[in-house]
């Protein structure tokens, strides 16, 4: 059976619908307009700062003002990909079409929108927690509601006003529902995209997006996939994040290239049968100078137990004692008279 032209275009059409509908960062797409590329693997996000206002005189006229324009060059730093074989004798009798859209339904939204999810919300921690605007906390019934409004409070007082909005993880939402403010303060609306009825929620006219709780950690590790099942697993210092305050247009989701592709059985040189593959080359970033307009609340966890390593030192009466923090993680210390827990993450 031919694929024809058309009906691959419909089969991409199909999968695109499932994706952004599946995706809960799929408002952060919307940015990527900001975007611009130089080719290869390199992009450019737009920085701008300007001076503020002086006084008008009406001899003198304005006071000339500067701006601080730059490109910041940044990198694709997501290239994921799977292919399927699909025997000829396992098609089904009405056509390759279906049999493909099963199994592509099922990658789609099993495997490849949560994998994008997870690393959206955990690259935005990164970037956050290193200019320091990520908070510790245990969320509890008794003061989810004031942590969460003083969050949409500050971030909002640095917009002045922008439009903004709040990633929850979906068990910690479940904490704020159960909370009495929150009844009495979110609102609801109902909006309706092609054949589709969404109801949106809000608080103070800030969008609630509910993601699940295994697409919020801090950190995962992505399998190559040689020789193992794939996909992406939370690592084992990861922490869940609470929720995620930003303005609407400051998280640049990119996606530079995602398609589905279809290799006929005359054309593969494998087997008698089509192959299925999909492949998404993407990344998420945020301008310097948006860094500041976020809020992340997390989770946090005990620090991991250190391997310390004591040996003689150089000199007579010396002792050398080394630790090391692992992998991508930083190693500090506290002076203290008295014992205390220390937190991973902490500063």
């Amino acid at each position: 059976m031919a694929i024809t032209v058309q009906t691959k275009a419909k089969f991409q059409e199909l999968l695109d619908k499932k994706l952004l509908a599946g995706l809960t960062s799929a408002p952060m797409e919307a940015n990527a307009s900001q975007v611009q590329y130089d080719g290869g693997k390199e992009f450019k996000i737009p920085n701008l700062d300007v001076d503020g206002l002086g006084d008008y005189t009406r001899n003198a006229g304005y006071k000339s003002g500067e701006y601080e324009f730059s490109w910041q060059t940044k990198t694709f730093d997501k290239d994921r990909g799977r292919s399927f074989p699909i025997d000829v004798m396992d098609m089904d009798e009405t056509g390759f079409v279906l049999t493909a859209g099963a199994l592509a339904e099922r990658f789609i939204t099993e495997q490849v929108v949560p994998e994008i999810d997870a690393y959206r919300y955990s690259k935005i921690f990164a970037l956050i927690n290193a200019v320091q605007q990520t908070y510790a906390y245990v969320p509890d019934k008794s003061t989810i509601f004031t942590k969460f409004k003083d969050h949409l409070i500050e971030a909002g007082n640095e917009t002045g006003g922008a439009p903004m909005i709040a990633f929850i993880n979906n068990l910690v939402l479940g904490t704020l529902e159960a909370s009495s403010e929150f009844t009495r303060m979110v609102t609801e609306t109902e909006v309706q995209t092609g054949d589709r009825k969404t109801k949106i929620r809000s608080i103070d006219g800030v969008q609630l997006v509910g993601v699940p709780s295994s697409r919020m950690k801090s950190l995962y590790t992505f399998a190559t996939g040689d020789g193992n099942d794939g996909g992406f697993s939370a690592h084992a210092n990861a922490m869940s994040i609470n929720w995620i305050i930003c303005p609407v247009s400051a998280p640049l989701a990119i996606v530079k290239h995602a398609s589905p592709k279809v290799i006929e059985p005359e054309n593969n040189p494998f087997g008698d049968g089509y192959i299925y593959g999909y492949r998404v080359y993407h990344t998420l970033e945020i301008a310097d100078n948006k860094k500041g307009l976020f809020r992340v609340s997390y989770e946090p966890i005990d620090a991991p137990d250190l391997d310390p390593t004591v040996a003689k030192g150089g000199s007579a009466g010396k002792t050398k004692w080394t630790a090391t923090a692992g992998t991508g993680n930083k190693l500090g210390y506290f002076l203290n008279a008295t014992e205390r827990v220390v937190k991973f993450n902490e500063l």
